[in-house]
């Protein structure tokens, strides 16, 4: 039986600041595939390319691939201005939020 508590709710901006981790960290993604094979890594990244909303429930490899990028995506806005713009149209703050939440969310998840 699923249960509610289970879902992890992705928002449009969570898997715009996500998909960005993988275009600025494909080293990082190519090297989680000594964890989880190459193709998976490859599905979540595809997944979030144009995804308004995901809900799913995390399995571990979610949680490796999805908490790393976005624990080091986050690293790397660390000293950005939250009001910059990014060219997705976002501002970084609103990816730092996004990102805050998918590390918590994949944190509990692998739990």
């Amino acid at each position: 039986m699923t249960f509610q508590k289970n879902l992890v709710p992705l928002t449009f901006t969570a898997c715009c600041a996500l998909h960005c981790a993988f275009e600025h960290y494909p080293k990082l993604a190519k090297d989680l595939a000594k964890f989880v094979p190459p193709e998976i890594i490859a599905v979540f990244r595809d997944i979030l390319e144009n995804t308004g909303r995901l809900i799913f429930i995390p399995n571990t490899d979610a949680a490796v691939i999805y908490g790393t990028l976005a624990s080091k995506e986050l690293e790397g806005l660390h000293n950005v201005d939250s009001e910059t713009e990014l060219s997705c149209g976002h501002i970084v703050g609103e990816h730092k939020e996004a990102l805050k939440s998918v590390v918590k969310s994949m944190e509990t998840s692998n739990n």
